[in-house]
């Protein structure tokens, strides 16, 4: 299968990813910092008026013994997500999410965090603009603020959906060339969305 030969090339080749990605982890490590879990389940993620609840997992949770520090990651394969998309638009909610359900105790930790905090791990390639830890520098207070405003999005979504309301409403909204939210979407061809940029070519 050429697909796995040109994968496990990119991996495990002379200047794969695999090794460079360990280099990294293992700098980490001097720094003090211990992998908490992976792959932690969680279910029945609820706000004050959501009329239903949420699930995941996550990729992983690092812990700093010494300042108490707790980090949810997220691996990424492909491009980061741009921070204002993450912190201020909470257009990609993986890790707001993530955050509420460490602190409503629904994803379990072993350890008390004084310091909670979210990023993503890419692994697009081994260049250094694709391999890296990227937390965006935000301050645990801000990652909660984006808690919050996913606590608002989810229950404004809520409302619409208690109230009848199922018109799609991609987050992110699809932008050419990038097809957003519905670029993997299996429900495209019958959600019946178009884009505000589509319908005003029709209209000129």
């Amino acid at each position: 299968d050429l697909h796995w030969q040109a994968e496990e090339n990119r991996w495990l080749g002379e200047a794969g990813l695999l090794w460079e990605w360990l280099s990294r982890e293992r700098e980490r490590f001097e720094a003090g910092w211990r992998w908490l879990a992976s792959e932690v389940a969680f279910q029945d993620l609820r706000g004050q008026d959501w009329p239903f609840t949420l699930r995941g997992r996550i990729d992983r949770l690092d812990y700093h013994p010494e300042n108490s520090d707790l980090v949810v990651w997220d691996y990424k394969s492909g491009d980061i997500p741009k921070k204002n998309q993450v912190l201020e638009e909470v257009a990609e909610a993986q890790l707001p999410c993530y955050l509420l359900a460490v602190q409503q105790g629904r994803a379990p930790v072993n350890q008390t965090a004084a310091n909670l905090r979210a990023g993503f791990i890419g692994l697009k390639s081994p260049r250094p603009q694709h391999l890296k830890h990227e937390d965006f520098g935000a301050t645990p207070e801000k990652w909660l603020e984006a808690a919050l405003a996913f606590v608002a999005k989810v229950t404004a979504l809520g409302r619409r959906l208690a109230a009848g309301d199922f018109r799609p409403d991609p987050t992110p909204a699809p932008e050419k060339p990038h097809g957003g939210a519905c670029q993997y979407c299996p429900y495209e061809l019958v959600c019946g969305f178009v884009p505000a940029t589509d319908l005003e070519e029709e209209e000129m």
